[in-house]
């Protein structure tokens, strides 16, 4: 170990740290501070057991007085889709006519389509479509039905704006005696396209589709170690209870219990001058409430006591709460110190005032260095794809059929499922 290079004129209870060790001022010397006990190696974490059913919900209690403000408004569902339409109901029976008809007549012979007109020249500027012509007069009823003509080939398209529809034509009369009908006229060209409707309304929204199962929660990944601790407390810590095992298993090992805080202080002496504490020259003590300190003492010839005032041993004014072994030579002397101790107590030898000084007592000691933290553990959320996957030793996770253990830096083994 390197020598040790103190502060030069520290103030009453500095700190020094070297080498991972801790010493305070106490106005005359440097007081070595305890190192706290190594806490034991936390066990692996489980796989996660299965989540439990969700419990019924709970009653809704009664609303505060003057009621809370309203909730934001949720997000608008989607909508449902569209209904299919409906069918078109049947169309009426036509009423009977308030005056009845005759029978009609055989219709006319329809007459031969005329030749097709040639095709105009191509342009780039579309002429506009003629006004359809009107309806011809239907011809006088014949009892005679001719041939139909043949029909003469079609135009080719013209590219105008179609134009408005023509007005139809005057019905012809119908021939005496209900004579066969006349022979149709020629049908005008048609009329512009009407604007289009009104669009219906849409349909009512459709349900709204069952909710999803939610998924399988991961296991939790192990936990990373634990930084070291500061000063130790009046107890130690308890050892981490390790986690259930999947499917509820057995629980883990408990950690072993820390070892008590305490702090033993040798005393010898110097002659009938001074006692000598942990190789110090009547030093001054600093002692916490709610701590046991144990006096280990070889100084035959000097009583060693703990009083309420300085100066000369005082037996009106000796301390004796929580104190075991007031006046020891050669034996121990055990301090536990209570809450109500007052801040400021005294050591003294019955036989010389020299071998005396003053014993201070605080609530709180100094507080320890914040340890390392631990490094964060493998997330265990996922199965390991193969046997050579990313990991790291100790990693557990598990599927529907086997649990893996990761042996060494990625190298994974594993173990089936079963019931029992």
């Amino acid at each position: 170990m390197s020598a040790l290079n103190f502060p030069n004129n520290p103030s009453l209870n500095d700190y020094f740290v070297s080498n991972g060790r801790r010493w305070q001022w106490t106005g005359t010397f440097w007081q070595r501070i305890p190192d706290p006990g190594a806490q034991g190696v936390q066990g692996a974490t489980g796989a996660q057991g299965n989540q439990g059913v969700q419990g019924a919900t709970g009653a809704s209690g009664p609303t505060g007085p003057g009621g809370g403000p309203q909730g934001a408004q949720g997000v608008q569902g989607h909508q449902g889709v569209q209904g299919a339409q409906g069918n078109q109901g049947v169309q009426g029976a036509t009423g009977a006519d308030s005056s009845v008809a005759g029978p009609q007549g055989n219709q006319g012979v329809q007459g031969a389509q005329g030749v097709q007109g040639a095709t105009g020249a191509d342009s780039s500027v579309a002429g506009p479509q003629g006004a359809q012509g009107n309806q011809g007069v239907q011809g006088a009823a014949s009892t005679v039905a001719g041939p139909q003509g043949a029909q003469g080939r079609q135009g080719a398209p013209g590219s105008g704006s179609q134009g408005a529809q023509g007005h139809q034509g005057v019905q012809g009369s119908t021939g005496p005696g209900g004579g066969a009908q006349g022979v149709q006229g020629a049908q005008g060209a048609q009329g512009a396209t009407g604007a289009q409707g009104v669009q219906g309304a849409s349909g009512p929204a459709g349900p709204q589709g069952s909710q999803g199962h939610q998924g399988v929660q991961g296991s939790t990944g192990p936990q990373g170690n634990i930084g070291s601790t500061g000063d130790p407390g009046p107890q130690g810590h308890q050892g981490v209870q390790g986690a259930t095992g999947p499917g509820g298993g057995a629980q883990g090992v408990q950690g072993a219990q820390g070892v008590s805080g305490s702090r033993v202080y040798t005393v010898t002496n110097n002659g009938s001058s001074a006692f000598v504490i942990d190789g110090s020259n009547n030093p001054t003590l600093q002692l916490l409430r709610g701590f046991t300190y144990t006096f280990s003492i070889n100084a035959s010839g000097h009583p060693f006591y703990i009083q309420t005032s300085s100066g000369a041993y005082n037996a009106s004014n000796v301390y004796t709460s929580g104190v075991t072994g007031n006046g020891t030579q050669v034996g121990t002397l055990t301090f536990a110190v209570p809450y109500n101790a007052p801040s400021t107590l005294y050591y003294v030898c019955q036989n010389h005032s020299g071998m005396a000084n003053s014993i201070s007592i605080t609530d709180v000691g100094p507080q320890g260095l914040q340890g390392v933290q631990g490094a964060t553990g493998s997330a265990g959320d996922s199965a390991p794809a193969s046997a050579s996957s990313t990991g790291t030793a100790g990693d557990i996770a598990y599927d529907s059929n086997y649990i893996y253990v990761c042996v060494a830096t990625n190298t994974w083994k594993r173990a089936a499922l079963s019931t029992w």
